[in-house]
């Protein structure tokens, strides 16, 4: 299709939360849980007083087995390297990786990263093609739906790529944020901006549920809401990247919390750009960057 601005296409019902359970004793051992719990109420930053920011790995692919090009994904590389730098990172730039070498860089970097634990965080962008898949759950009678991310040779869940960084699997992770941007569609639907919404009785015969990876010290930050596309400027680069680079650049001259930064991105991108596209089913579209997070503390980038 003759578009001015293009999609990255090849989702949120609901979410499980994730909680703990504590069983508080008597006597000392409550108190002892009391001193705990006022220790930690005092540490609302996470530290940033490491030798090192940390690594953030960038990986753009632009080039596909059985899908389009992605006209402008080099802008994005570079918006996103030239922005990690700013803010103090050792990047890691990769481009038109298949699902293999990617998986192997980013166990390569978690297993840096246990060796080497003097480092504020981790951080991950991505710039490709993207979908969701769906399968049924028969015995519950429930559909399942979650994200993937293309390589160049086929799909990568974004659980499994979230997955790597865990606790379980990266210990130098522990207690660290860990930071995660993704460009790329969730689906095929189009949004075309409303001032009103209004209910659909509409009735389907199976609860459909949106797998949603975040765990504690987690931050994951889509370009788009779950089933939507994600638009892209063959000569600009992508919506959501152009604003994230361009606010989170803020983060390196003021002491700007994180979270505060991204919720202008999220405006910037909602409100400021309209798709522009000679097919009228993708002209004057709207797009609106959605975050999952689970951090515990602030963060500060300056």
């Amino acid at each position: 299709m003759a578009t001015g601005d293009d999609t990255d296409v090849s989702v949120f019902t609901s979410c499980l939360n994730q909680m703990k359970e504590f069983v508080v004793g008597t006597g000392k051992d409550e108190a002892s849980y009391m001193e705990v719990d006022q220790a930690e109420d005092y540490e609302i930053e996470y530290n940033f007083k490491h030798s090192q920011r940390g690594i953030a790995v960038v990986i753009v692919n632009e080039y596909f087995h059985g899908h389009s090009k992605r006209s402008g994904a080099e802008l994005d590389r570079d918006m996103l390297a030239n922005c990690f730098k700013s803010l103090k990172f050792d990047v890691r730039v990769f481009t038109n990786l298949s699902g293999s070498d990617t998986m192997k860089v980013l166990q390569g970097v978690s297993l840096e990263m246990c060796r080497n634990t003097d480092f504020d965080c981790f951080a991950f962008a991505i710039s490709t093609h993207g979908d969701k898949i769906s399968y049924n759950d028969t015995h519950k009678n429930k559909v399942i739906e979650e994200d993937i991310v293309h390589a160049t040779d086929g799909y990568i869940r974004t659980a499994d790529i979230l997955d790597v960084f865990s606790d379980e699997n990266c210990k130098g992770l522990e207690g660290k944020p860990r930071l995660f941007f993704l460009q790329a569609c969730r689906g095929d639907k189009l949004d075309p901006g409303t001032e009103n919404y209004d209910e659909i009785d509409g009735y389907y015969d199976k609860e459909i549920i949106t797998r949603l990876p975040c765990r504690k010290d987690f931050l994951v930050m889509y370009a788009t809401p779950p089933g939507f596309f994600a638009f892209r400027r063959p000569k600009q680069g992508s919506w959501f990247v152009i604003h994230l680079c361009q606010i989170l650049s803020q983060a390196s001259s003021e002491k700007s919390n994180l979270c505060k930064l991204l919720r202008w991105v999220t405006k910037a991108v909602g409100h400021k750009i309209e798709s522009s596209a000679a097919d009228p089913t993708f002209d004057k579209k709207k797009q609106t960057p959605c975050i999952y997070s689970m951090l515990v503390k602030d963060i500060h980038l300056a």
